[in-house]
This record gives C-alpha cells, sequence and structure tokens, in this order.
C-alpha cells in the first residue's frame, strides 16, 4: 500500500501551515479519506491475523515450558 502513503504525503504537503516548519493542518487530515479494502478482503486479513496471533501465543507458551525444564 505504498500508493496511498504517496497521496497522503501530497495532500498533508498541500494542506500544511507555517512558513519556516510546515506542519499538517489537523483540520485538513482528518478530513483525508484512506481508501479501504473491500470488506470480504478486511475479513480474510482479520482471519489471517487471528491465526497468526493464535500461533504466536501457542509458541511463547512452548518456549515458555521448555525454559522451565531446563
Amino acid at each position: 500500500m505504498f500508493y496511498p502513503r504517496i497521496c497522503f504525503f501530497c495532500y498533508d504537503i498541500q494542506n500544511a501551515k507555517g512558513a519556516k516548519m510546515p506542519r499538517g493542518d489537523k483540520s485538513a487530515i482528518m478530513k483525508y479519506r484512506l481508501p479501504l479494502p473491500p470488506l470480504p478482503v478486511q475479513r480474510e486479513i482479520v482471519r489471517i491475523l487471528d491465526n497468526f496471533t493464535e500461533l504466536t501465543a501457542k509458541l511463547t507458551a512452548e518456549l515458555t515450558a521448555r525454559k522451565k525444564t531446563i
């Protein structure tokens, strides 16, 4: 998702305030619309991340158990 970052950066620069140290305008930033993937894709991402979280917890528990036996 590199493209939206470039768009956001350009948007932020266009709406920046200040001459010496330009900074993003909060109200303009709050109006920026981020592109979101379709709901089925979002659900798939959640499923993958949930699976990863579960596997990470299992691995952490296994490593902790092994440390106790050493």
